[in-house]
């Protein structure tokens, strides 16, 4: 991660914790420690927090989706992924009380108690702080990569390429690739691919367009590309695979 997207991120788990009072710890796509608010070092050393990191690949979470996971009779963990930076990221929410009474003891005081629902909505929480956070660096960004994004944003389902961008805004081609990779950390094909791909997301879940007709929709010229790059970003699910976790959640 960079300077700039680790202070995002931090500034982010800060602010969530305030919100909800709830402890949350942030793993990156190699499931590896990167940050915790309100999580207490007994926990990240217990057996149960080692065991949620060695299955993680089981659980299912993408975006507002989330899974509760059980640590005992009257406590719960909420796990959800994010796509951030151009890698995924796991966020462990909790542990959190599921009963109002609860009699076990643990090294936390005060834990809170949380409905199923409640926590739906505790997730949608994360997604708009992290976001807004986001936003708030964008707007610190160049003007030359702020229309850049917009441009995407709003063309992403036509052929978009380095040239044709890069005449869109009057700029010589190897100036935008630099200004723009320094500023987001990605390059054009990156960012444009991460943007198709959260489309496409919005497509397997909302929709019963076949893959390849939610390739051409997103952008994409074959569904061979479409599931390789999906696959890239999404901790090597396939849209199939990500379409039918979504009715099993």
């Amino acid at each position: 991660m960079t300077n700039n997207f680790e202070n995002i991120l931090y500034k982010s788990l800060d602010t969530f914790s305030s919100i909800t009072k709830i402890p949350i710890v942030a793993l990156n796509s190699n499931k590896k420690f990167v940050k915790s608010i309100g999580v207490c070092n007994e926990f990240l050393l217990s057996r149960e927090f080692k065991n949620l990191t060695k299955n993680i690949n089981s659980l299912k979470g993408n975006s507002l989706e989330f899974s509760t996971l059980q640590l005992n009779s009257e406590e719960k963990i909420a796990f959800k992924s994010k796509l951030l930076n151009n890698s995924l990221y796991y966020f462990l929410i909790g542990p959190f009380k599921y009963s109002n009474y609860s009699t076990i003891d643990t090294c936390y005081n005060d834990l809170a108690f949380r409905s199923e629902l409640s926590i739906h909505y505790i997730c949608k929480i994360l997604d708009m702080v992290i976001e807004d956070n986001i936003l708030k660096k964008n707007h610190c960004l160049s003007l030359p990569t702020r229309r850049a994004i917009e441009y995407m944003h709003k063309s992403y389902k036509q052929n978009i390429t380095l040239t044709s961008i890069a005449k869109h805004l009057g700029l010589n081609k190897c100036y935008f690739c630099n200004i723009f990779k320094k500023e987001t950390n990605m390059t054009f094909s990156q960012f444009l691919n991460n943007l198709r791909i959260e489309k496409s997301k919005v497509l397997l879940k909302n929709t019963e367009l076949s893959l390849l007709d939610i390739a051409v929709e997103v952008g994409f010229n074959n569904q061979s590309y479409f599931t390789m790059a999906f696959k890239k970003l999404n901790a090597d699910k396939t849209p199939l695979e990500y379409r039918r976790n979504l009715y099993l959640t």
